[in-house]
C-alpha cells in the first residue's frame, strides 16, 4: 500500500538519515490512511 499510494517505490539516497525520516512519515501517513474512516465517522 505504502508503494502504491504514496509513491514510496525508489529509495533516495541522500543520506540515510533523510530516508529513516522521509519514512517514518510515509509509515504515519499510512496508518492515518488506513484508520481515515474511524476518525472521520461521527460517534452517535
Amino acid at each position: 500500500m505504502i508503494k502504491r499510494i504514496f509513491g514510496s517505490t525508489k529509495v533516495r539516497y541522500r543520506g540515510l538519515c533523510k530516508n529513516a525520516q522521509r519514512l517514518l512519515v510515509i509509515c504515519a501517513l499510512a496508518t492515518l490512511y488506513l484508520v481515515r474512516r474511524r476518525i472521520l465517522q461521527p460517534e452517535i
